[in-house]
């Protein structure tokens, strides 16, 4: 696989985490969203930050039955500058859900980066 440029995330649709591999150093030292799934795994979290290591994550859960203000919020953030990079899990989030957060990352003046992740949240094996 080629080495993409430096501050680069991938433009189309990734089927697992593990191809973010490439953009390590784009996601090192950042402000990371995680949207999509359920963080109450601790060991998941931290496996996400050791490989990854960002500057900080927060992971907003988004699971059937979610509130829609939850993602609202979320895109807020995103919106005032609070996060540098979003890893989008799609499997969970429905369309309008998705929107919501795309539309946030590309509305703010950094134009925020984000990566959409179709399958899977694990890293397995990667940290």
């Amino acid at each position: 696989m080629e080495v993409p440029p430096s501050g680069v995330l991938p433009s189309q649709p990734i089927t697992r985490p593990e191809q973010l591999e490439p953009y390590l150093d784009t996601l090192q030292g950042t402000r990371l969203m995680c949207v999509g799934g359920v963080s109450s795994k601790t060991e998941q979290i931290e496996t996400y930050k050791a490989w990854l290591m960002p500057e900080s994550i927060t992971w907003v859960e988004s699971h059937k039955g979610t509130e829609v203000q939850r993602i609202q919020s979320a895109a807020q953030k995103i919106r005032a500058g609070s996060v540098d990079v979003v890893l989008l899990f799609i499997r969970v989030l429905g369309h309008h859900k998705s929107r919501l957060i795309l539309d946030a990352c590309k509305q703010t003046d950094a134009s925020v980066k984000y990566a959409v992740i179709r399958e899977g949240f694990g890293v397995n094996g990667l940290a």
